[in-house]
């Protein structure tokens, strides 16, 4: 059986990656994976990890339901060498089971298409399990500010050091066979223009099945 094609949407902090995200999902022959579920749980259910972090970062980042995000987030968006570390503590458990869905999607039949939006895609060394990649980009400045609106509870400087402990679009850029800008000086509309043209392509290279619409 044919194995889908194995497309990795990646993107900054509040860049907009989800939505796309859901727009393939409406998509027929398309299968759609969020990493971030992966890494909640992860964090939540696998042993080896929680005690790996309540070792590396302290008790208080855990308790018995698993890793507490929010105590660890503070820690790690405050140290570049600690996200790293975090990243590689948990990095080899998501790539496991990203290995296993799309073994399981292959087998399974039906798809084209698996789509998978992760932020670090490319910092985790993940990117070289995908057939191409998608960027979403987005200006610091509304990252921030998005990031501000979605959590109110964070100050402008811990916003700030959550954007800055990325590796920037530029870089990002480098990986991308397509990019795309999620500020609002473009709407999802026509942003949707340009993503349904890379879905007439993968039409026409035989990826996605012609008989497909969007």
């Amino acid at each position: 059986m044919k194995a889908p094609y194995k497309l990795g949407i990646t993107g900054g902090i509040a860049s907009g990656k989800s939505k796309l995200l859901s727009y393939l999902a409406t998509i027929p022959r398309i299968y759609t994976v969020n990493l971030d579920l992966y890494g909640h749980a992860v964090y939540q259910y696998n042993p080896r990890v929680v005690e790996q972090v309540g070792r590396v970062f302290g008790k208080e980042c855990v308790s018995k339901d698993g890793v507490i995000r929010e105590a660890l987030g503070k820690k790690v968006f405050a140290d570049r060498h600690k996200l790293v570390v975090l990243r590689q503590i948990v990095s080899p458990e998501i790539k496991r089971m990203l290995v296993e869905t799309f073994k399981e999607v292959q087998y399974k039949g039906g798809y084209d298409i698996i789509a998978v939006e992760g932020a670090v895609l490319i910092e985790a060394k993940t990117y070289p399990m995908f057939d191409e990649l998608w960027v979403a980009t987005l200006d610091k400045q509304d990252a921030i500010q998005r990031i501000l609106k979605r959590n109110p509870n964070l100050s402008e400087t811990e916003a700030n050091a959550r954007v800055s402990s990325q590796i920037t679009d530029e870089e990002r850029i480098k990986y991308a066979s397509f990019y795309y800008d999620t500020s609002d000086r473009h709407t999802f509309d026509e942003n949707k223009v340009l993503i349904q043209e890379k879905l007439r392509e993968f039409q026409k290279k035989g990826i996605l099945d012609q008989s497909v619409k969007f």
